[in-house]
């Protein structure tokens, strides 16, 4: 049975809270954005904290990681108007969060500003992110992003983190990711996971004025894997899994993805669940894939749920039961898994456990080829050029084999060449034919290859016959799994 390996791209969804903003007992940030809540709001004169106020922080300190919050933001306020900016801070917090008390951007604003004015830096970073997120103001990046300067500068690790982000993202800012890494590697000296899982993420990448760099990109995962920040640990794991910028150590790689699964990252539940269902650095184990690739996708991983599919499909480790299995991916493919997608297509369109809908089976590939999946645009091609329960169109058929061919997928390339050799909604051209024969070849030597020997053997693609290199491409072909060209040679055999 094949499994997926789905790699996951880094997003805000997969970067924890883990050193986020600066919030009492470091409160895990929600950051959905909710209605705008208007009216006045008042910013108290900054100045320094009284003896009572201090008294009033540390009290509020121990009552919030008690939980008592109502009787926490009390002391909090008590201990702000007494000139603890810090303790503005956290009460700015717990009006955004709405934690003992009801939600007001309003005042958590104020008490932001306050905090801000006051020399909090991590103040100000707040104060940014609600002018960055529009909660309960005008969504204006430019000030988000004076503020965040101004904590970064200040000592605010966060601030600097947010400021990366947007160099990153192009939130407010053009996009450079040279820039973006040097604020991240701030917040990641500064204690924040996030900006640690961030240097990483770009340090493993060849971006624009960000060569690619393995080695630094490990230990910035480290820090950020203790932090808790849960992607540094999921992309370590890989590190350690291929090798790269670090010795090989799947004993290690494994246990991260375990650890991580268990602090709730869907990511790396599927890699755990992978892991067990391969026995590439696991004891194989279908039943404890099943529940990593269950729980992967109960925290919506797309790649879990359409991987749990296949397993009820074939009722390895869990019940089997089509019907389920084609639910999971289907729900893959909501969840963003192309792979689910063109699964739940393959289905649909050859009416296998399904009743036969080809218009649905090409809504299916149609999803997965627009999120960039080339196999997905080869199988609409395959329908236009084949399909009954659509309008044939060899022209359509041609644009999206070339799509795929193009997304470096060798099945999109050989069609295309099937496409001009045999003058199907082109004129017959065996020269443009062999072109995309060798490009097939070159991508996968199971694809094409055996075509291309054919055509270079016998010198009909516009060239001299060239015997000694059409045989050596086409067993090089039938070598490497190309059952056509295993075929050819045999039938060249038979008539010599």
């Amino acid at each position: 049975m094949r499994y997926l390996g789905v790699m996951c791209a880094i997003s805000m969804a997969l970067l924890s809270a883990c050193g986020g903003e600066d919030t009492p007992a470091q409160e895990i940030e929600n950051k959905q954005r909710l209605p705008r809540i208007t009216g006045p709001a008042f910013v108290l004169e900054p100045r320094e904290p009284s003896e009572a106020a201090r008294a009033a922080f540390d009290e509020a300190e121990t009552t919030y990681e008690d939980e008592a919050y109502e009787a926490a933001l009390v002391l909090y306020i008590r201990a702000c108007e007494g000139g603890h900016m810090r303790a503005c801070r956290n009460a700015g917090f717990m009006h955004r969060q709405g934690i003992g008390i009801e939600q007001s951007y309003e005042l958590a604003r104020s008490y932001y500003q306050t905090s801000c004015n006051g020399g909090d830096e991590s103040g100000c970073s707040n104060l940014g992110a609600l002018f960055d997120e529009g909660w309960g103001v005008q969504q204006d990046y430019a000030r988000a992003y004076e503020l965040y300067v101004q904590g970064c500068e200040n000592g605010s690790p966060y601030g600097c983190k947010q400021i990366g982000e947007m160099y990153t993202n192009g939130r407010g800012r053009e996009v450079n990711h040279a820039r973006a890494l040097t604020y991240f590697e701030s917040a990641c000296d500064g204690g924040n996971a996030d900006g640690c899982g961030w240097t990483g993420w770009l340090q493993e990448r060849d971006l624009d004025g960000a060569p690619r760099d393995y080695q630094s990109a490990a230990p910035a995962y480290e820090l950020g894997c203790q932090g808790g920040n849960t992607f540094s640990c999921l992309r370590l794991g890989f590190l350690l899994e291929d090798g790269n910028g670090v010795p090989v150590d799947k004993a290690r790689a494994f246990d991260l993805y375990e650890s991580a699964c268990a602090a709730d990252d869907g990511s790396a539940c599927f890699r755990a669940g992978y892991s067990y269902a391969t026995g590439t650095i696991a004891e194989q184990n279908m039943t404890i894939a099943a529940q990593r690739f269950s729980k992967g996708c109960e925290l919506e991983n797309g790649g879990s749920c359409t991987n749990l599919g296949h397993l009820h499909e074939t009722g390895e480790g869990v019940e089997r039961s089509t019907s389920r299995a084609l639910e999971l991916m289907e729900l893959g493919c909501e969840l963003g898994d192309p792979d689910g997608c063109i699964y739940a297509g393959n289905r649909y369109s050859s009416g296998k456990n399904v009743a036969l809908n080809q218009k649905l089976g090409l809504e299916f590939f149609t999803k997965a080829c627009e999120a960039g999946a080339a196999h997905g645009c080869n199988s609409i091609g395959v329908l236009y050029q084949h399909a009954e329960g659509i309008r044939k169109s060899y022209r359509k058929a041609r644009q999206y084999y070339q799509q795929a061919c193009e997304g470096g997928f060798a099945s999109g390339c050989e069609n295309l060449g099937l496409l001009y050799e045999n003058g199907f909604g082109v004129l017959a051209n065996n020269k443009t034919a062999l072109e995309h024969y060798q490009q097939a070849c070159d991508i996968n030597p199971e694809e094409g290859c055996g075509f291309a020997g054919d055509h270079i053997y016998f010198g009909t693609a516009g060239t001299p016959a060239d015997q000694e290199a059409g045989l050596k491409l086409a067993t090089y072909g039938c070598e490497n799994g190309d059952e056509w060209a295993c075929d050819w040679l045999e039938r060249l055999d038979d008539t010599e």
